[in-house]
């Protein structure tokens, strides 16, 4: 299998207002093996933590799909020489006539 190295590039801009929420996202399309990656970032609520947010996404997700099934998430390291503290998670439900399959890594990033 032929790999690639794929990095973000991130841009600098003036903004008018000095309040603003960063909801950016990159969707990454494979097509040959019918599979996409979507990277998403957004902020955390004060009074969250990435338990709360996930057990969150699964409650929304159960009252728009059917069938929904999902694994516990797990504590795992992730990022260069795997020091990033991170859950995942693996789910499967039916959205339409179609069945998709879900991976989810979750971290916490602190910004400056």
């Amino acid at each position: 299998m032929t790999i690639t190295q794929y990095q973000t590039n991130e841009i600098a801009i003036t903004l008018p207002v000095t309040e603003f929420i960063d909801s950016t996202f990159n969707a990454i399309r494979f097509p040959s093996l019918e599979a996409s990656l979507v990277i998403s970032r957004g902020v955390m609520p004060e009074g969250t933590t990435v338990e709360s947010i996930i057990d969150d996404q699964i409650q929304k997700l159960g009252a728009q799909v059917r069938d929904l099934h999902f694994s516990m998430r797990q504590s795992v390291k992730t990022g260069t020489g795997q020091t990033l503290p991170a859950l995942e998670m693996q789910s499967r439900f039916t959205r339409g006539n179609d069945t998709v399959h879900q991976y989810q890594l979750a971290f916490v990033v602190h910004c400056g």
